[in-house]
């Protein structure tokens, strides 16, 4: 789920995103493929942002940026 939603709000190429969650190109392809229809019958929009990213470099500029490694919590 969290592939879609990382190609989806930031555009992140899917080469990029299976590189990051150390999986193949095919595999985060196909889960794009299978959650995109799940978010949209549950009615639940991804809005893009306004800067695409393009490398994992730009998402660690990103996150770094707007603070949001400071959002994360952990599970335990």
């Amino acid at each position: 789920m969290l592939i879609t939603v990382l190609h989806r709000r930031l555009g992140q190429p899917q080469a990029v995103l299976a590189d990051l969650f150390h999986t193949t190109l095919m595999t985060a392809n196909r889960a794009i493929r299978q959650i995109q229809p799940l978010l949209d019958q549950a009615d639940y929009a991804i809005t893009p942002n306004s800067k695409r990213l393009y490398t994992a470099a730009d998402l660690t500029t990103y996150v770094i940026s707007t603070g949001a490694i400071h959002k994360i919590n952990t599970a335990c």
